[in-house]
C-alpha cells in the first residue's frame, strides 16, 4: 500500500526542538554551577561539553570562568526574559556580545575563551532577525565559522561539529528570514544541508551531534518531498537509541564519564525521540521497527 504523502510546510521547521536544546543547556548550567568550565551550545544551540580546572593555571581559569558565567547568565535571562527580535532582546545579547568578547581579549589563550566565542556566536543567533532582515544571523554565521576554523585546525571532531550544526541551523534560519528573496533563500538552503552533511561525514566522534544533524538534514529532505530520504535518516536515529553505551576504563577521569553519559543520554534519548516523533508524523509504524531492532539484539 503507498505511503501518505505528508507535505511540510515552511511553519514546519520552525519547530520547538531548537528552543529545547536551549533549555537542555541551561538546566544543565544550573545543576553542575561551577564545576563547569564550557558550554557548547548548539545554537538554538546550546549543548554542554565539560572541561575541568587545570590546576597549574586555577587562578587564571577561575577569574576567566567567572567572566564566562557572567556572560553565560546575561544569555539565559536575556533568552528567557524577551522575545525574538525585539529591541530588549537585542540589546540584552549585544551585552552578552560585549562580555564575550571581554574574555576572548582577556584570556585568549585557555579554553574559556573558545566557549566564549561559541556563546558570542550563540548571542548573535539569538538575538534574532525580523522577516527579510538576516544582519545579526550573519554575524553569527561569521563567529562560528572562525570557531570552526579554530576547531578544524587543532583536530577536535566535536568541537568542529558543534560549529558546523550552528552554521547549518543558521543558514536554515536564513531560509526561512529570506522570503523576499527566493533565490538567496535557496543558496541558504542547499548550504544548511551541506553543513548537516559535513557532520554525518566526520563519524562517530562527534558523539550525539552527528544524530542532531541527521535530524536536522531529514527535516529540511521531508520539507522538499524527499520523503523516502528522511524516512531512511530518521529511522538510523532511531537506531541509534537501541546502542550501549561504550565502556570506559576505571581509569577514566570523571570528567570524560560526566562528558559521555551527556553524549549517551543526548543521542540515544533526546535525538532519537525527536525521529520517533517524526516518523509517527510521516505514518510510520515505530513500534515495529523498535520490536525488529530488539530482536535482532536477541539474536545476536
Amino acid at each position: 500500500m503507498a505511503k501518505k504523502k505528508i507535505k511540510f510546510t515552511k511553519e514546519d521547521l520552525q519547530r520547538d526542538e531548537v528552543l529545547e536544546l536551549s533549555e537542555r543547556a541551561i538546566i544543565w548550567f544550573r545543576l553542575h554551577g561551577n564545576k563547569l568550565l564550557t558550554a557548547v551550545a548548539v545554537v538554538f544551540l546550546a549543548w554542554a561539553a565539560v572541561i575541568f580546572y587545570n590546576q597549574r593555571q586555577e587562578a587564571t581559569l577561575r577569574s576567566a570562568s567567572n567572566m564566562f558565567y557572567e556572560a553565560a547568565q546575561q544569555y539565559e535571562a536575556t533568552l528567557q526574559e524577551h522575545e525574538w527580535a525585539t529591541p530588549e532582546r537585542t540589546e540584552g545579547m549585544r551585552e552578552v556580545v560585549d562580555k564575550a568578547q571581554a574574555v576572548i581579549d582577556e584570556y585568549g589563550n585557555t579554553p574559556v575563551a573558545r566557549n566564549a566565542l561559541f556563546l558570542k556566536g550563540n548571542a548573535y543567533y539569538f538575538a534574532g532577525d525580523e522577516i527579510g532582515s538576516v544582519g545579526n544571523t550573519q554575524e553569527a554565521v561569521r563567529v562560528f565559522t572562525e570557531y570552526e576554523e579554530l576547531a578544524a585546525q587543532e583536530g577536535d571532531a566535536f568541537e568542529r561539529a558543534a560549529a558546523l550544526l550552528a552554521l547549518g541551523y543558521a543558514h536554515e534560519n536564513m531560509y526561512l528570514l529570506l522570503v523576499r528573496n527566493p533565490e538567496e533563500a535557496v543558496q541558504a538552503l542547499v548550504a544548511a544541508m551541506d553543513y548537516y552533511r559535513q557532520i554525518e561525514d566526520l563519524g562517530d566522534e562527534t558523539g550525539f551531534l552527528r544524530y542532531e544533524a541527521m535530524n536536522a538534514r531529514a527535516r529540511l529532505l521531508a520539507f522538499q518531498d524527499q520523503i523516502e530520504q528522511a524516512e531512511e535518516l530518521y529511522r538510523e536515529v532511531v537506531r541509534a537509541r537501541y546502542r550501549p553505551q561504550p565502556e570506559l576504563t576505571p581509569e577514566t577521569p570523571d570528567a570524560q564519564r560526566t562528558l559521555q553519559d551527556l553524549q549517551f543520554l543526548a543521542g540515544q534519548f533526546t535525538t532519537g525521540n525527536t525521529a520517533r516523533m517524526q516518523l509517527q508524523r510521516m505514518g510510520i509504524d515505530v513500534e515495529a521497527i523498535e520490536e525488529e531492532i530488539r530482536a535482532e539484539q536477541r539474536a545476536g
